[in-house]
């Protein structure tokens, strides 16, 4: 049995070699296999990079309220501190 590319029964016995026509011409299923899992891999590629620039954003936004959080605890302490004095003034008179 030959193996040329143009003896038809060899297509039959492997049909993972047969064409199959597509939008853009005539591809053999290896190479639409090929085609599909870079696809694939690009899809995943995106998915993990979507998911990457959310992490990304969301430890921006935790960085941005903890310095937030940082600055009300600072206004909180520096009242605290200040109406003590005031009453400890008030309380001498």
């Amino acid at each position: 049995m030959s193996t040329s590319k143009h003896d038809f029964s060899i297509k039959y016995f492997r049909p993972s070699q047969r064409t199959v026509f597509s939008h853009n011409g005539f591809l053999n299923t290896r190479t639409k296999r090929t085609i599909a899992k870079d696809r694939l891999v690009v899809a995943e590629q995106r998915a993990l990079e979507i998911e990457r620039q959310k992490s990304i954003s969301n430890l921006q936004l935790l960085a941005f309220e903890q310095k937030q959080l940082e600055k009300r605890l600072l206004s909180l302490q520096n009242l605290s501190h200040s109406p003590r004095k005031l009453l400890v003034k008030n309380r001498s008179r």
